[in-house]
């Protein structure tokens, strides 16, 4: 059961690390690089650095107060379909996406933990 767990934070934090890097390309965001390391890092299953981690979360803090995003969707100009510029996050899109990534990174200890050691 351990494995399984452990396979399903493994896609959540790769969907998660997803998310933040489209969305801060969306936003043309400088920490789209870093995000993408962060999605690296989780396909490797490797531990993702702190720094990393707050740097991509500090982005999307600041993703959350740019003037581009709106409260609701806007239409945008397509050309056969296709958008003509990227297509900016909602607000409430991007505080579910802030949420997610805080469960994802900045958790300290899985929920089984959380009533601490037994004692003998």
């Amino acid at each position: 059961m351990g494995q399984r767990y452990e396979m399903r934070d493994k896609r959540e934090k790769l969907s998660v690390a997803t998310a933040a890097c489209d969305a801060l390309r969306a936003l043309r965001s400088k920490a789209v690089s870093a995000a993408q390391e962060l999605r690296k890092t989780v396909e490797d299953d490797k531990p993702a650095p702190p720094g990393l981690i707050r740097e991509i979360h500090d982005a999307l803090l600041e993703g959350l107060m740019d003037t581009r995003v709106k409260s609701t969707v806007i239409e945008r100009k397509k050309l056969f379909g296709i958008p003509l510029e990227t297509e900016v996050p909602t607000r409430s899109q991007m505080r579910a996406l802030v949420k997610r990534f805080e469960l994802a990174f900045l958790q300290h200890a899985p929920p089984s933990s959380a009533a601490g050691p037994a004692l003998p």
